[in-house]
Parts: C-alpha cells; sequence; structure tokens
C-alpha cells in the first residue's frame, strides 16, 4: 500500500510544483486587493483591536527556526524564511514548507476567528434593529447598533486580507512542498507530512488521502497527525467536538503546539469557553497573530457576556 500510494504522489508532483495557485486563489473574490493592501488593512485592525506582541530576536540556527514554528510565532517567520534562503536539502526545503502553510493556516484561523466574532455580534445587530422597527431604541442602544455595525465592517474587511494573505502563503508552499518530497530521503515522513497539510489547506480532499495513507503507514500518533486529523475533522466533516478532542490529544503530545491551543479558542461555542481558551494561548505565546489581530475583540465580547448575565442577576 505504501509503495502504491508513494507512485501515486509522485506522479502528481510535476503538476504540483508548477502550479501556484490554489482552490483558495480560484474561488477567492477579492482579487482586487493586493498582499501590500491587505498587509496594510490588518496593520490599522491590529492597532485598534490588537494585542502589541512582543519584540522577538530572529534567528540564528536551525534549532531556533524549529521552535518558532511550534511555538507558532509568526512575527518571526519572515525572518526564519531569509535565513533558510540558500540553503540545500530536503529537510531545509520541508521546513519552508512548514513555515509558510503555517503563516497561511493561522491568517485562516484569523479569519474564521473574526467570521465567528461577526456572527454572534450580528445576532445583537439584528436584535437591536427589530427593536428599532419596533418602537425606536433609547440613545445608549442607537449608539450601540452604529458601533456594532462599524464594527463588522471593518472585522469584515480585516477577515478578507487575512485570506487574501493566506491564499498567498498556500501558493508558496506548494513548489517547496513538492520539491521537499522529491528530495526527501527514503523513509523519511515529514515532506509527505508537509504536502499532505498543503492538500488540507487547499481542500483537496482526494489528494490529501493518498499522501495522508502514506504519512499513517509510518506513524499515526505524532502531533502533526493529530493536527492533521482536527483539521480534517472540522473543515471536511464538520466535526466539532471530534476536533477539538484530536487538538487537546496533539497538545498532550507536544503541549508547546501552539497551533492547536490557537484552533481552540476558535472552536468553543461560547464567549466564556473561547476566553479560557484564549488566556491559556496568550500565556504560551504572546505573540500569536490571534493575540496581535484580535485579542482585544476576544476580550471585549468576553466582558459584555460577563456584563450582559450579571445586569440578568446570573
Amino acid at each position: 500500500m505504501f509503495v502504491r500510494s508513494m507512485s501515486w504522489v509522485m506522479l502528481g508532483l510535476a503538476a504540483l510544483g508548477g502550479c501556484a495557485s490554489t482552490q483558495a486563489d480560484a474561488e477567492s473574490p477579492q482579487d482586487a486587493l493586493s498582499a501590500k493592501d491587505a498587509q496594510a488593512v490588518l496593520l490599522e485592525f491590529s492597532q485598534q483591536h490588537g494585542i502589541r506582541p512582543p519584540k522577538q530576536p530572529d534567528p540564528t540556527s536551525l534549532p531556533q527556526i524549529v521552535e518558532i514554528l511550534f511555538a507558532d510565532e509568526t512575527t518571526r517567520f519572515q525572518s526564519s524564511l531569509r535565513f533558510l534562503e540558500g540553503k540545500q536539502g530536503g529537510d531545509i526545503l520541508t521546513l519552508r514548507a512548514l513555515l509558510e502553510l503555517s503563516w497561511s493556516d493561522g491568517y485562516t484561523t484569523v479569519a474564521d476567528v473574526l467570521y465567528e466574532l461577526n456572527r454572534r455580534s450580528g445576532l445583537e445587530v439584528r436584535r437591536l434593529q427589530e427593536r428599532e422597527a419596533a418602537g425606536g431604541l433609547t440613545q445608549a442602544e442607537d449608539e450601540m447598533l452604529a458601533s456594532l455595525e462599524a464594527r463588522i465592517e471593518s472585522a469584515n474587511q480585516a477577515r478578507i486580507a487575512c485570506e487574501v494573505l493566506a491564499a498567498e502563503h498556500l501558493a508558496a508552499a506548494a513548489p517547496l512542498a513538492s520539491e521537499a518530497v522529491k528530495q526527501g530521503k527514503p523513509g523519511v515522513v515529514q515532506p509527505l507530512t508537509a504536502l499532505a497539510f498543503y492538500y488540507l489547506l487547499s481542500g483537496k480532499w482526494l489528494d490529501y488521502d493518498e499522501v495522508m495513507d502514506s504519512v499513517r503507514a509510518s506513524e499515526r500518533n505524532t502531533v502533526m497527525v493529530q493536527y492533521l486529523n482536527a483539521m480534517e475533522s472540522l473543515q471536511r466533516f464538520t466535526l466539532r467536538e471530534q476536533a477539538r478532542d484530536e487538538l487537546r490529544q496533539a497538545l498532550a503530545l507536544q503541549p508547546g503546539f501552539v497551533r492547536a491551543q490557537a484552533k481552540l479558542v476558535l472552536l468553543q461555542d461560547d464567549p466564556d469557553a473561547a476566553y479560557a481558551e484564549f488566556t491559556k494561548l496568550k500565556s504560551v505565546s504572546p505573540g500569536h497573530p490571534v493575540l496581535f489581530l484580535v485579542g482585544d475583540l476576544i476580550i471585549d465580547e468576553y466582558e459584555a457576556s460577563r456584563a450582559l448575565r450579571q445586569a440578568r442577576g446570573g
């Protein structure tokens, strides 16, 4: 089975290596927003709603870059990629691919958090609009409605910017993951894991299945396999509870695997649970993009929810 799967994978690599576009690119309605514009949108948004990340030095060794990768320190990904420029070998290509993929995944996580925050804010907007239609709002309610509508619009623009940048980094990862598999040493699974990660983020599930058959034939209980299982449960099958369990299994294997903790913030069903996971994320990765882009929004939602419960006597 392993040999047959590997043969299929190798047949598809030539096409993948020459393909810079992705499913996300093809389906994105935001073609007019450039990566430079998207970065400007997020910079402005983070200054209003994020928590400023601590300044960190550039990496000076490969072990430091591996630590940066697993800690999901996206503010240091660019300097990590610069450090790897000019270096050769399958291991280097795998590391470069994983940095790009994790960067894409991080932006996707923030986009999904913004979508969920907007969904919850939208419920309150509709309630206020119904009250307005039924007989008017108090001045405080009118101001709240205007504030919520403005924040939703701003967050939606930030979400679009995140999607643009996620697609850019995903496209950059495609040739790296392809070449990493070609140059990988026999029996080394990490390049295939990177390729499976690429296919998962692209939503190319048949390709993902083929590659994961080879990965699981070699290792079934590693932190990356558990993470990919969780993302498949969420993105492919919308099994939120199963995804939460698999993310916690990944964290049990490696508590410092910050990306799994960030996803747990997204996968909670109420502001209290989301804030509890957010607090854990903040303690292990103060520079995570969830914090420096939308940290204040998560805190504001939690405090508003708590104030509402107290007002109702809860």
